[in-house]
């Protein structure tokens, strides 16, 4: 029994260091920093209810900001860094513990400035609301996560603005949502949604 616990710790640390070791970009205290800036910038206030956040957070944390749980996903569990058919980088990472909600940056190359972010998450905030609704909560403006009824996963894909969505940027984000859905053993379809806030 010692010898499996031995086995299954040891198991678990090589599979961190392996994770660790294969996302050079996450080691890069810089460039992960100047990623979560980013991200803050491009979220930049925005509400919704996507994904619920795990460990803890000092209460000052606003939960409700979609910058929040982004960068609790993202900042996570990390994965390689990815230069998709079209020149893009993807920098993601998913939720410990649980990869099945993951979020990726995505950047011209050399860049930190997000031109988009893809976030697949489970949760449903409201049956009663498709994804581009507003509804009143804690007074102000507030994005409601996408639902599928039949369990599915949603791979929402956002845009800082209506003009900057790109079906280049989209295909990338669905590569790349399609791919991480695969190696976790997800293989149904996705429900995709795309939002730009402005």
């Amino acid at each position: 029994m010692k010898l499996m616990a031995i086995a299954s710790l040891l198991f678990l640390t090589l599979g961190s260091a392996y994770a660790q070791e294969n996302s050079v970009w996450y080691n890069n205290a810089t460039l992960r920093q100047q990623l979560d800036t980013s991200a803050t910038s491009f979220f930049a206030g925005e509400k919704g209810n996507f994904v619920k956040l795990e460990g803890h957070y000092s209460p000052d944390v606003d939960k409700n900001l979609l910058a929040t749980q982004f960068l609790g996903v993202f900042d996570g569990v990390p994965s390689d860094q990815q230069t998709t058919k079209h020149g893009y980088t993807i920098y993601s990472g998913c939720q410990p513990q649980n990869c099945g909600v993951s979020a990726a940056i995505l950047t011209e190359p050399n860049s930190t400035l997000i031109d988009a972010a893809a976030l697949i998450h489970w949760r449903c905030a409201r049956k009663d609301l498709p994804m581009d609704s507003e509804a009143a909560n804690k007074g102000g403006r507030f994005r409601v996560g996408g639902c599928d009824d039949r369990g599915h996963p949603t791979v929402t894909i956002f845009f800082a603005h209506k003009g900057t969505v790109d079906h280049q940027m989209i295909r990338d984000l669905k590569m790349w949502a399609k791919t991480r859905l695969h190696d976790i053993g997800v293989h149904g379809k996705a429900h995709l949604v795309v939002v730009a806030f402005k």
